[in-house]
């Protein structure tokens, strides 16, 4: 189900952001960002507030789904949804205007998804989680070092903070779809726990590796 939501929710933002912005004669994918896609007045507010709601839905739905993950993990996959949810909830007022809740909403999202692979190692107790700590850094830091990037051309206006802000979305998005069927691989390998009986007639567990 996890591997499913992950790559609906992805999907979906992808490919309907590039629709809408290919609707809107006028928007620039590169100058602007996909807040503005979804600001009050804007052509395509409407459907694009649909897509951030349905990732939103998505990353809680993986959150509650999620089993192998450490629990910081999976929190702050539930963070990052409640976030896009808050996005949709507040868009910024117009296209070229800036809103300190949305803006707080997205802040939210972006830095919950970059935290979350680190924080589905951290206190993993079950040793079953197929992510290296020092993948889970690479990837954090890596995701963490996009969005410095893009939140100082955002700061300053820059002609292509749009697009920095794709790069890091679809990064994130890429990374949770991995994690997400990766998570699922790992638990449908995990070997069957047969039970067999014991010589003075009781039910015992053996692990198929020892059969």
């Amino acid at each position: 189900m996890t591997l499913a939501v992950s790559l609906l929710g992805s999907v979906m933002l992808i490919t309907g952001t590039y629709f809408l912005q290919k609707s809107w004669t006028n928007f620039s994918p590169v100058k602007q960002t996909m807040s503005s896609l979804a600001a009050l007045g804007a052509p395509t507010h409407r459907r694009m507030t649909i897509l951030i709601v349905i990732v939103g839905l998505c990353l809680i739905v993986a959150a509650l789904s999620l089993t192998l993950p450490a629990k910081p993990g999976r929190w702050l996959l539930g963070v990052a949804g409640a976030g896009a949810l808050g996005m949709a909830a507040f868009p910024v007022p117009g296209v070229s205007a800036n809103s300190t809740i949305h803006t707080f909403m997205a802040t939210v999202v972006l830095v919950s998804m970059c935290l979350w692979p680190l924080g589905a190692h951290h206190y993993n107790q079950s040793g079953r989680w197929p992510v290296s700590l020092r993948t889970a850094i690479a990837v954090t830091v890596t995701m963490a070092l996009t969005g410095i990037i893009f939140l100082i051309n955002w700061l300053h206006g820059s002609p292509i903070m749009g697009l920095l802000e794709r790069l890091l979305v679809t990064f994130q998005l890429g990374s949770f779809v991995v994690l997400a069927h990766r998570s699922h691989g790992s638990r449908k390998s995990e070997p069957l726990q047969p039970a067999t009986p014991d010589v003075d007639g009781s039910r015992v567990e053996v692990s198929v590796s020892h059969i």
